[in-house]
């Protein structure tokens, strides 16, 4: 009678060996993949977010109405429906899409939106009634985080009605611009806006946007 040969203790404990070496490698191999695979999510999630933030910038713009000026909580009138500062963009847009609600109820298609920037976070506020009242809230949506600064730039034309061949261009870090930047009878035309965008993650994004029933003026390489 034969009898099968089994493995000695020696054999045995080099083939466990041999597997915990295969599994430990085929865990790190599935660890670096894991890891690249989380970058790349991450680096989607992020370029996703941009983009989303740079298409509702856009959206809100082409729908402005840079004339449509609201009361404020004080019920005093804007000098402008287009107000900005160095950091803050707000102004009146039109077409503002009835999802969500009934036939029977009632809403202006004009909103109200804000853009600024609130602790590295860049925010889109918009309110429910163009004109507020002392204890409206705004809505606030985050589009973005990790922002370190935003900016915006007003290109704007002055032109004389005495004399309306001669024209100017400049920039100016609020609108309407001060009176210091015009005198006599020449009125301020906005013609573009500057928008810069400083992100940890990106770096500095700077995009220029034409104004809405603005004078033949070149914008490009100003």
């Amino acid at each position: 009678m034969k009898y099968s040969r089994g493995f000695t203790l020696i054999e045995l404990m080099v083939a466990m060996a041999v597997m915990s070496v295969v599994v430990s490698g085929s865990y790190i191999v599935f660890e670096q993949v894991q890891r690249a695979q989380d970058r790349l999510d991450a680096h989607q999630t992020r370029l996703s977010k941009l983009q989303n933030t740079m298409n509702y910038f856009d959206q809100d713009w082409k729908a402005a109405l840079l004339r449509r000026g609201i009361r404020d909580e004080y019920g005093d009138i804007p000098t402008s429906g287009f107000i900005g500062t160095e950091n803050v963009l707000e102004w009146t847009r039109r077409d503002w899409r009835r999802v969500g609600l009934s036939e029977n109820e009632q809403r202006s298609e004009l909103q109200r939106v804000r853009y600024r920037l609130d602790q590295e976070r860049l925010m889109r506020d918009h309110w429910q009634t163009l004109d507020r009242s002392q204890d409206a809230v705004p809505v606030s949506t985050l589009l973005m985080e990790n922002i370190e600064s935003i900016k915006f730039r007003y290109l704007f034309v002055m032109t004389d009605p005495n004399n309306p061949v001669q024209a100017s261009s400049n920039w100016s870090e609020a609108w309407p611009p001060t009176d210091a930047q015009f005198a006599g009878s020449a009125q301020p035309e906005l013609i573009a806006i500057e928008f810069t965008c400083v992100s940890k993650d990106w770096g500095e994004i700077i995009r220029r946007y034409s104004a809405l029933h603005a004078p033949a003026a070149p914008v490009i390489g100003v």
